[in-house]
């Protein structure tokens, strides 16, 4: 049973971080949005037009920036625990 729940735990966090960025991401577009509005209505067409492509586009970003996560955790044997380690990410011989 604690196999399986470190197993489940690796997903269960990619989700949920790709979530929380996702999310801050259209806050920022949205917040941007607004700031538009109220001082400079000329990109507001462009904004509305586009609005769609700019949710979109948060959404992907924050999977690609997150997403990652999922290869750079492992579960970990101990003697009597399993933990979940970061796995060191090194982009070339040091």
């Amino acid at each position: 049973m604690l196999v399986y729940r470190m197993y489940y735990s690796i997903p269960m966090l990619t989700i949920s971080h790709i979530a929380m960025t996702s999310s801050t991401y259209l806050i920022l577009a949205a917040t941007i949005e607004r700031y538009c509005i109220t001082v400079s209505p000329k990109y507001l067409r462009f904004i509305t037009v586009h609005r769609h492509h700019i949710a979109i586009s948060a959404v992907l970003l924050g999977t690609i920036t997150k997403g990652t996560i999922v290869g750079e955790l492992w579960v970990r044997y101990g003697s009597q625990h399993l933990h979940i380690v970061l796995y060191p990410v090194t982009y070339g011989k040091c």
